[in-house]
């Protein structure tokens, strides 16, 4: 069942009910629109026998968490509510101590597609004439992020201390499309672009925060950047994947929607990038 209305906190539980004869467990997200991403990368988190035919969308974190702090009670129900790490993880902000609640140890969960493999495999089965190794060397995921990591990790770094300090800017919304050097083959950032919105953004801050309380939030964010690194910490779903999904139709024949890319890119990812989401997955398997 795909839902994209809002729920009161208590009406989401209902969902799970509605759908208890087609899931072995209640999965309730942060989104609106990727059931079927969740649903093949969630496979490969739970063992093989466990049935899982549908995810509930709950739209935004606030509601997420609202229907957990509502389903607190250890009922014998298999479930589990899962947030973004979103900005959160570069401003050092803790989750929510709720039972049940998992935040994602990456930005988003378009950061767990982020397979040079699974992106490969995902172009051959909609170009059929697409070599797989010609795939993995045209789109060379590492390579990108080696030559733009440092670009997105100080743009977010930025769009942290704006968000930290509630200085009421646009950041994730501004589209990586403005970023990208037209002349560049590999669709690179421009480091002119790049530098210049980030300029832009400090300049805004410290006007309306003043120095000390800029650097201050923008230390803080360093030191948790160095931690988690570029492909944790960036915006996979509005920074790398919509650039890299214009690499791939730029050099492939490829007849499908970004989103409906994604989904076949989930249903080849191998690697769990997330131990501890499989860990609490299995968890509620053996309660």
């Amino acid at each position: 069942m795909v839902t994209t209305a809002r729920y009161s906190a208590r009406a989401a539980r209902a969902l799970g009910y509605l759908n208890a004869n087609r899931n072995e467990v209640e999965i309730y997200v942060e989104d609106t629109s990727a059931p079927n991403l969740w649903l093949k990368l969630l496979k490969n988190y739970f063992p093989n026998h466990v049935q899982l035919e549908s995810v509930n969308l709950l739209g935004s974190r606030t509601m997420v968490v609202e229907a957990c702090r509502a389903d607190q009670e250890r009922d014998g129900r298999k479930k589990l509510y899962i947030i973004d790490g979103d900005l959160d993880l570069l401003i050092g902000k803790e989750k929510p101590r709720l039972r049940y609640l998992y935040r994602l140890r990456g930005y988003c969960v378009e950061n767990y597609l982020l397979s040079n493999e699974a992106m490969a495999a995902a172009v051959t089965s909609v170009d059929a004439l697409a070599p797989m190794r010609s795939a993995r060397q045209m789109i060379d995921l590492e390579g990108w992020i080696a030559r733009n990591g440092n670009l997105l990790v100080g743009l977010f770094i930025c769009y942290a201390v704006v968000y930290e300090l509630r200085a009421e800017m646009g950041t994730v919304s501004y589209s990586v499309h403005r970023l990208i050097d037209q002349g560049s083959r590999q669709y690179d950032l421009c480091a002119r672009k790049v530098g210049a919105r980030v300029f832009e953004l400090y300049k805004a801050v410290r006007e309306k925060k003043g120095k000390a309380e800029t650097r201050a939030a923008v230390d803080k964010a360093r030191t948790n950047a160095a931690k988690l690194g570029a492909k944790r910490l960036v915006s996979a779903k509005d920074y790398i994947i919509p650039v890299l999904f214009e690499l791939v139709r730029a050099n492939f024949k490829v007849g499908v929607s970004r989103r409906s890319f994604q989904v076949l890119v989930a249903a080849n990812v191998k690697d769990m990038s997330d131990g501890y989401l499989k860990k609490r997955c299995w968890e509620m398997i053996d309660r």
